[in-house]
């Protein structure tokens, strides 16, 4: 099967051509890099210590030591690069992260170096006098290679020990970072005020979904119908999610719109959830003191005999999903529940599925035409068409990233303009502020994947764009860079 380096990523905008995987932190975050080259590492060293390499007493107990500070070295950053998305750590952590990934980069070359020259592959095992010499150069030859090793561990050991000492001065995987300017939260509150018929295919999609909410036969109509929302960040979930909710919120009696995010306090989604159903019975909710099961029974006995509709946002976890169903009551009322997720597995625990997809080609060009030229049909300049083409099927239909580059390039329009903007999506877009928020939204995305499929994601970037290739040749870099781990009856491939 063949790849295209670009087409199937959600993340193309961000890498330029040619463009190395990030081995900075984001925001004072320790990347994916960092965190794998410490976990390459550490089978290495532990296969230094078996008696296949003959290492003198004094050499092991080194690289026993070694072993054990990097194993600590990986599980503080493996702590600090689980900070909540919007509370990122202090940039003292950068500094350490870096100093862990020179130390790794420094120990794993000189393994690799040792596991090379000490391979005894080709030697002549003969009786014969040359084969007596050839055993005896290799057995000098190897006193130098072990001597070496020892020589170079011992100087990291040293380093070793001087990073951790600044990790206990500085207290660097505690210090708490300044939040963000602008938390995920509010951007996403963003979408909840923008008018639903800015959005191409808003209004089509949101009748589909009232539709999937309405349905069924007189015993059905009554029952708790849910109805998930899923897709990947910027398809406009949240803005679906909203026009089906003020069409339908006429029809029940008392209604709320609740976002629960990537870091969820559950205690203040319900205050919230309460609030909004009752703004003047629960006017001072938030001063209370309820716990969780003490707000759960608090819903649960408002809505017991309330027709009532109600929107979960942006869940990331099933069990964070459990525990907020614990007080949306089954009440024969006919009262109905929208969620919205990126995740698949959450939007299947309850209900029927809507699944988004990005935007035709048309209804992306529609969108794009309209947010700079104020018109639907095509683009007034000829000049412009071809590069306009390129720019969104770079968006990839995503109308988050379509509206964002847009704006961008609405005030000229002058094709040498237009194309820097396609050639830079990636470069010095990065730091544009138009930019950064459609960034942070598709982030949590990325942020969400397991450590080893980060990096995978982040070494796509070494191809060049639209470069085509064999997932085979792909998978098989993956296992010789030590990103995959053997599992016990599995294949690596």
């Amino acid at each position: 099967p063949m790849l295209c380096c670009s087409s199937h990523l959600p993340f193309h905008c961000y890498f330029s051509k040619h463009q190395q995987p990030p081995t900075e932190t984001y925001r004072g975050r320790p990347s994916m890099a960092q965190l794998v080259m410490t976990a390459t590492l550490l089978p290495k060293l532990a296969s230094l210590l078996s008696a296949k390499y003959s290492l003198h007493r004094a050499a092991r107990g080194e690289i026993m030591f070694l072993k054990v500070e990097m194993e600590s070295m990986q599980a503080a950053l493996v702590k600090v690069s689980q900070a909540p998305i919007d509370k990122p750590p202090d940039v003292q952590v950068k500094l350490w992260a870096k100093e862990v990934r020179d130390l790794s980069h420094d120990l794993e070359d000189s393994v690799d170096k040792f596991m090379v020259r000490i391979r005894t592959d080709g030697l002549d095992k003969s009786h014969t006098f040359m084969g007596f010499i050839d055993r005896s150069l290799n057995l000098l030859t190897k006193a130098k290679i072990r001597h070496k090793i020892l020589t170079d561990v011992r100087d990291i050991k040293s380093r070793v020990k001087e990073v951790s000492k600044r990790r206990e001065t500085y207290k660097v995987d505690i210090v708490p970072a300044r939040p963000t300017a602008t938390t995920t939260d509010s951007l996403r509150q963003l979408a909840l005020y923008k008018k639903a018929t800015e959005l191409i295919g808003t209004e089509e999609k949101s009748n589909e979904l009232v539709e999937m909410l309405r349905k069924g036969d007189e015993a059905s109509v009554k029952q708790l119908k849910m109805v998930s929302v899923v897709g990947f960040g910027g398809l406009g979930k949240t803005t679906l999610a909203n026009a089906a909710y003020q069409k339908l919120k006429g029809d029940f009696d008392c209604g709320a719109f609740v976002s629960v995010s990537f870091t969820p306090n559950i205690e203040k989604i319900f205050k919230n959830l309460l609030h909004q159903l009752d703004k003047n019975w629960y006017q001072n909710i938030n001063e209370s003191n309820w716990g969780e099961a003490e707000l759960i029974t608090e819903i649960t006995e408002y809505l017991r005999n309330k027709r009532y509709i109600i929107v979960i946002d942006d869940i990331w976890d099933k069990s964070v999903w459990k525990n907020i169903r614990c007080a949306l009551i089954e009440n024969e009322c006919g009262s109905r529940v929208i969620i919205t997720t990126r995740i698949l597995d959450v939007a299947k625990e309850d209900g029927d599925v809507y699944e988004m997809k990005p935007l035709s080609i048309t209804n992306s060009k529609i969108l794009f035409y309209q947010r700079i030229f104020g018109k639907e049909d095509e683009c007034p300049h000829k000049q412009l068409i071809e590069v306009s083409e390129k720019i969104l099927m770079k968006c990839g239909g995503v109308p988050l990233a379509i509206i964002t580059i847009s704006s961008l390039l609405a005030e000229r329009h002058d094709s040498a303009h237009w194309s820097k903007v396609y050639q830079s999506m990636g470069t010095w877009l990065e730091n544009n502020p138009d930019v950064n928020g459609m960034r942070r939204i598709l982030y949590v995305s990325y942020y969400d994947l397991p450590a080893h499929l980060k990096i995978c994601l982040l070494y796509l970037s070494l191809y060049p764009e639209d470069c085509i290739f064999k997932r085979k040749y792909l998978v098989w870099k993956w296992v010789g860079e030590g990103f995959i781990q053997p599992k016990q009856g599995e294949s690596l491939y």
